[in-house]
This record gives C-alpha cells, structure tokens and sequence, in this order.
C-alpha cells in the first residue's frame, strides 16, 4: 500500500501552462535516464513525463530539446541549461523536473543575460522552499507531503481489503511569476 503524488496530472498541468501561455519552443532539464522508468528507482517519474507528453501532443508540439541528468541538483540544471542554450538558443521556456534543477536554470539564464520571464519562461516540481525565494519566483507543482501523510495514516487505520492500495493525491500548481507568453519575433 502507498500514497503518491498525482504526477499525471501535474505534468499535465505545467505542460498546460507553458502551451496555454503561448511557448512552442520547450526544453526539458532533468529527463531521467532509462532506469527512472523502474518502479524501484521511481514509481512515478513516468507518470511525469507521460503527462507533459499527452499535453504537448495534444497540442501539436514536441519537446524542442530534452537535457538529461543523473542527478537533480543545481549545478545539473546549470549545467542543463547552458547545454540547451547553446543547442537550442531559441528555447522560450524550460520545463524542469524539480525546484533544484530550476535554481541551477535560473542561474545559468542569468549568466546569459536571458530574463525569467521575460525571454525565457520556467516551470518546475516540488515547491520546495527556495521556490518563493527565487526571483522572480517560481512556478511550481507542489508535492502534498502533509496530506499524503494524513492519507497514509488513514490507509493504515482503515485496514480494509477492499480499499485500493494504491492512493495518489492531487500536487497543486503554485501560479507564480515565472511564466509569461514568449516575446513576439
């Protein structure tokens, strides 16, 4: 039995986002190596992916450019970022799959002289912390660690066969200020 975050749903969410802001032209920093798809490495890195993919299909677009990383911490999405610019200098947002990812994003647009949002829109995962502190702050899909908690509790308390085992609960999207629509040509 476990609870997890409805990932599906926030990828499509923040995909949604950056496509109903008007941004054609997406990186992503952070997809996984082949081994996230192994539910002992991640039960839900897929369902991510899955979503931001439905939505960018939907809508007619593929992922412009996609920067793997082993790992998920700021000098990863510096390092990211700086990749995607030089490749893809005509990237307008940059889907990150977590809040550290986006720090080192930030970090690497600023070097470049590139504005959030300005010139480059940033999205990401987690709302940890250092998301409100970011400036301009950012926009995230935040993981209920409080009520995936209160779920589980329940799961336990309950005991009942006929339950599902299995519980995701919805990952809200922090509407913030690193999101605008690309700047016309």
């Amino acid at each position: 039995p476990c609870v997890l975050p409805a990932e599906f749903t926030a990828g499509s969410q923040v995909a949604e986002t950056l496509v109903d802001a008007g941004h054609e032209h997406i990186g992503l920093i952070g997809f996984p190596p082949a081994a996230a798809d192994d539910p002992r490495v991640s039960a839900t890195i897929g369902d991510r992916l899955a979503g931001i993919r439905a939505v960018l299909a939907g809508a007619g677009l593929t992922m412009a450019v996609e920067a793997t990383t082993l790992e998920w911490e700021p000098q990863y999405g510096h390092r990211a970022a700086h990749q995607i610019l030089d490749d893809y200098p005509e990237v307008t947002a940059l889907l990150c799959m977590n809040d550290r990812l986006a720090l080192g994003a930030y970090q690497a647009l600023q070097e470049r002289g590139r504005r959030i949002p300005g010139d480059v829109s940033v999205v990401s995962f987690d709302d940890d912390e250092i998301a409100g502190y970011l400036r301009p702050k950012l926009t995230t899909a935040r993981i209920p660690y409080e009520r995936m908690g209160r779920e589980a509790m329940t799961m336990l308390l309950e005991r009942d066969g006929d339950r599902p085992h299995r519980r995701t609960v919805a990952m809200p999207l922090q509407h913030r200020e690193s999101v605008r629509p690309p700047r016309a040509e």
